[in-house]
């Protein structure tokens, strides 16, 4: 993906954000892939999904799993 190491993806838009890219407010002090035991994405074939956290207003600091192949929104909550 095009974003930095330790930071949210940047191909996520945010809603209402006029097409703005959504990233972290703050850097992550652990790894999206730093995490056990393993969520598996729902892709063929299964994979590790890395864990994000949320920063909308609806969930902020919450965790969550979502596939960085998925085009749609994939999304599994810790």
């Amino acid at each position: 993906w095009s974003s930095s190491a330790g930071s949210a993806p940047g191909f996520r838009q945010a809603a209402g954000r006029r097409g703005e890219e959504a990233r972290s407010p703050v850097r992550y002090r652990e790894l999206p892939m730093a995490y056990e035991p393993p969520v598996m994405c729902h892709c063929s074939p299964p994979r590790k999904a890395p864990r994000w956290i949320s920063w909308s207003r609806q969930n902020p600091g919450r965790r969550y799993y979502s596939c960085v192949d998925a085009m749609v929104s994939v999304v599994f909550f810790a």
